[in-house]
Formats: C-alpha cells, structure tokens, sequence
C-alpha cells in the first residue's frame, strides 16, 4: 500500500503558471518520490488547475522538470 507521507510537498517550483512538486512517499518499509506537473488558469473569477499544457509553456515545464531532477538526485538513496 503507497501512502502520502506529507500533505505537502517536499519541494516546489513555480513559473508563470506552471508548477512542479515533488511529493514523498512511502511504500512498504520504503520511500520514493513523485513528480506533479501543472498549470493554473483563472476562469471568470475563479482558479483552476490543468495537466494540459500549450505550447508556450513547454519551455517552463522543460526548466522545472530539470530542477525536479537535479534535486531528486541530491537526495540521499
């Protein structure tokens, strides 16, 4: 059974809409981590979130996922 360690990210990263966490987990006497990639958009008066993403975003989601990464592999095994 996987369950959410925290229910918040243990990091996060935003640009201009686009969001990336990183969320522990644990997992049978293990941890591990996942990733979460969206974008927010406003709606009349109200937020939304969207893992659909336009083609401007790309280079922010690119950016964001490399520091993900970067991050990820600084962490102790």
């Amino acid at each position: 059974m996987t369950s959410l360690s925290s229910a918040r990210p243990v990091m996060q990263w935003n640009e201009r809409g686009v969001s990336v966490a990183i969320w522990k987990r644990a997992h049978e006497g293990g941890t591990f981590y996942d990733i979460s990639i969206s974008r927010s958009y406003k709606k009349a008066e109200t937020w939304h979130r969207t893992s659909y993403f336009r083609e401007d975003d790309l280079t922010r989601v690119i950016a964001l996922t490399a520091r993900a990464k970067e991050y990820l592999a600084k962490l102790p095994v």
